[in-house]
């Protein structure tokens, strides 16, 4: 029996895809919206961050700026670039300033010929401003016109000179800011103010990117040069934004950002403390269903149980109440159901006894009726035995007429001659010639009574041996062809009057052990059907045997007739007992009947037969023999 479906699973599996599949998809979306708002959450996070770091920074630099200014403004710093007497005085304003901000690398002082007056830290003395040859030559020709500027420039050479510079600095960049020292009287900057020098103030990007890092220590600040490596751009979130040059209306862009695993490590673990919680909720739902579907069938388990107990032929049994309708109203019915089965159990069980004992009844007729008619056919089938040896009798007789007539018609003409011969004697008359007519004709006679007295002899004799072989069904050795043709002549006289010519081929010399009796019977059998089913009218109507061995062990019998044949709807019918097709001429059925057991029961062989309406009947015999020599004389 094939695998059936679980109604329980079933129910189960439909529930999931009916209920908690739109569950499941929808919180899905909701985690992936979810998802995708923690992360803006984070971007948020992260700019305000950069922007509260590049404010920071800004806004240091606008200190040191107004600082770097308001220095530049003092007029002893002023007087510094034209006399030494007052470089005192500008170095402490100049180291205050290095003390107080810390982005800033070094602060110099150049006078009119571009020559370093004073610096701080002292190291600064020794940098070479070459590279700002053309800057400062600039700003002390156009003098107070532009003020203070703020300049970033890229110069590797310059920043390699500046205090607190490492080898490993990348960025080498660094934010110039001029201040002309201008020296007035008035505390304007007029026509009547002179330039002394110029204040440079260098700050290098590395320190102002240090400063960034510092204001967010959560986030990475990248300034746009160098070129950010393609590698950092995949694994990292960015935030950009510009910082303001102080003095002027330039900025510069800068990139805070910070790797994908800081940022999206606290999302996947939200993430994954809502996927635990809706796993957990789900599981419980699950489970919940499962005992929900459970619980629904129940009932239906208990229906089952009752069937397969009623099933079982147990119809007997107490109702069971169950919680649903529908479930109940089945209950019902099925009780009714075995209470109805119950009581038509018990009729027809009456019934079959009462059934049972005029079966065996009519069983017991039957075996009586038929015992009956197996001895009525047995002693149908002696009958039809008897009759064929009344029909070899009869031929025998027949053929035993003939000599015994001759012989005593041959008798009544000797005794006549005797008597004429006697009264001869008697009266002297006797002459030689009458001696030699009475001789002659004694001859004659005697001849004549001894062949015809040795062929009565002989049918006497052919008689006895087929009799004694159908009665004694013993084996025993015998000459085919001639046995053949001893029973052929048996039935001769009826062949004759049917007008009937038998062939029979064969080897003449092949002997056999086998049961002669039964030979008899089969060809007695075989002939007496043709003569009363085969041949319609008197003229050429032949019957041809054949026989030959086959293997040196099995006898072939060939028979066959050239009359009207038999119905091929009747073929597989003629072996049966009791079956003719000339019922109303005398027709017993039981000849072929015969002959079909004599060759399977009693000779362990086969037999078939063909036929075709008006083309003949053909039967095939074969049946186990011993092949033996030559017959004694």
């Amino acid at each position: 029996m094939r695998n059936k479906l679980s109604l329980q699973l079933t129910l189960v599996v439909q529930a999931i895809f009916t209920a908690l599949a739109p569950v499941i998809i929808v919180a899905i979306l909701l985690l992936f919206s979810f998802r995708t708002l923690l992360i803006e959450q984070q971007q948020q996070t992260q700019a305000a961050q950069a922007d509260k770091a590049l404010n920071q920074v800004a806004f240091d630099l606008e200190k040191l700026y107004l600082a770097l200014s308001k220095t530049a403004e003092n007029s002893n710093v002023a007087l510094s670039a034209q006399s030494g007497l007052f470089g005192y005085s500008a170095r402490n304003a100049m180291q205050e300033l290095l003390a107080t901000h810390s982005m800033l690398s070094s602060v110099m002082i150049i006078d009119a010929q571009q020559f370093v007056v004073e610096a701080s830290p002292e190291s600064s003395l020794l940098i070479d401003l070459s590279p700002l040859e053309n800057d400062l030559q600039q700003v002390l020709q156009e003098g107070y016109v532009d003020g203070p500027k703020s300049t970033l420039i890229s110069s590797p050479d310059l920043v390699s000179q500046l205090p607190g510079f490492t080898p490993s600095q990348e960025d080498t960049r660094v934010l110039l800011m001029t201040f002309p020292l201008v020296l007035t009287e008035t505390n304007l900057i007029d026509a009547r103010a002179s330039v002394t020098g110029v204040m440079l103030a260098f700050v290098t990007w590395s320190s102002i990117q240090q400063s960034l890092q510092t204001a967010s220590p959560n986030l990475t600040a990248w300034s746009a040069a160098p070129d950010m490596p393609d590698n950092l751009q995949r694994n990292n979130m960015f935030t950009k934004t510009a910082l303001p040059i102080p003095g002027g209306n330039d900025s510069e862009p800068i990139y805070f950002y910070a790797p994908n695993e800081q940022v999206i490590t606290p999302v996947n673990a939200l993430i994954n403390e809502f996927i635990g919680y809706t796993l957990i909720v789900v599981s419980a739902l699950l489970l919940l269903l499962f005992y929900i579907v459970r619980w629904q069938l129940k009932p239906l388990n208990v229906l089952n149980r009752t069937v397969k107990h009623y099933a079982s032929g147990e119809l007997q049994g107490q109702r069971q109440d169950l919680p649903f309708r529908e479930f109940d109203d089945i209950s019902a019915v099925l009780h009714e159901m075995a209470e109805n089965l119950s009581e038509q159990q018990s009729e027809l069980e009456k019934r079959v006894v009462e059934r049972t004992r005029e079966l065996q009844l009519a069983l017991d007729n039957v075996k009586r009726v038929n015992e009956e008619l197996v001895s009525a056919q047995k002693q149908l089938v002696e009958s039809e035995k008897l009759s064929q040896l009344g029909v070899v009798v009869a031929g025998v007789a027949h053929e035993i007429n003939t000599p015994v007539g001759v012989c005593v018609t041959a008798t009544s003409l000797l005794k006549d001659k005797l008597t004429v011969f006697k009264q001869q004697c008697d009266s002297n008359h006797l002459t030689k010639s009458a001696l030699h007519s009475f001789l002659a004709d004694a001859d004659n006679c005697v001849d004549i009574l001894t062949k015809n007295t040795e062929r009565a002899a002989e049918l006497i004799h052919s008689f006895k041996a087929i009799s004694v072989d159908q009665s004694s069904e013993q084996p025993r050795d015998f000459s085919v062809h001639e046995y053949i043709d001893l029973i052929l002549r048996s039935v001769r006289n009826k062949l004759v009057k049917s007008g009937v010519e038998v062939n029979l081929s064969g080897d003449p010399q092949l002997f056999i052990q086998s049961y002669p009796g039964s030979l008899s019977q089969i060809m007695t059998n075989l002939v007496l059907n043709s003569l009363k089913h085969a041949f319609t009218s008197k003229e050429g109507n032949i019957i041809e045997i054949r026989f030959y061995l086959h293997d040196k062990s099995r006898l072939v019998l060939n028979y066959k007739d050239n009359g009207v044949g038999v119905a091929k709807q009747d073929l597989p019918k003629l072996f049966d007992p009791f079956f003719t097709t000339k019922r109303n001429q005398g027709g017993s059925g039981l000849g072929l009947n015969i002959v079909h057991n004599i060759v399977n029961q009693q000779l362990k062989g086969s037999i078939s037969c063909e036929s075709e309406p008006n083309k003949g009947f053909t039967v095939s015999i074969v049946y186990p023999v011993k092949k033996v020599e030559r017959l004694a004389d």
